[in-house]
C-alpha cells in the first residue's frame, strides 16, 4: 500500500509547478512536511532533469527561468540522494 501512496504522490508532484515542488522540498528537509513510504526520489530527480531540458529548448524567457527553477530541483534532490542514499546514485 504504502508504494501506491508514494507513487501517486509522485504524479501529483508532477502535475505542480517548480515553485511549489521547490516549496514542498523545503518543507521536508526542514522537517515540517512528511514523505510517504518509499518515496521514488530518483524518479522525482529524473523528472525534474528532463522538465528542465525540455523547457530550455523553448523561446520565451519564462520557460527558461522555469527551467533553471527545474534544473535547481533535480540538482538538490541528486545531492540530497548522494548524502543519504548513494546506493541509489550508483546503479547501473
Amino acid at each position: 500500500m504504502a508504494e501506491t501512496e508514494a507513487t501517486n504522490f509522485l504524479r501529483v508532484l508532477h502535475e505542480q509547478d517548480a515553485e511549489q515542488v521547490q516549496t514542498w522540498l523545503r518543507m521536508v528537509w526542514a522537517e515540517q512536511q512528511q514523505v510517504p513510504e518509499k518515496f521514488n526520489w530518483l524518479g522525482l530527480a529524473e523528472v525534474s532533469t528532463f522538465r528542465a531540458q525540455e523547457l530550455a529548448n523553448e523561446e520565451s524567457n519564462e520557460s527558461h527561468s522555469e527551467s533553471l527553477a527545474w534544473a535547481e530541483i533535480a540538482t538538490s534532490v541528486y545531492e540530497f540522494l548522494a548524502e543519504n542514499n548513494p546506493k541509489l546514485l550508483n546503479k547501473s
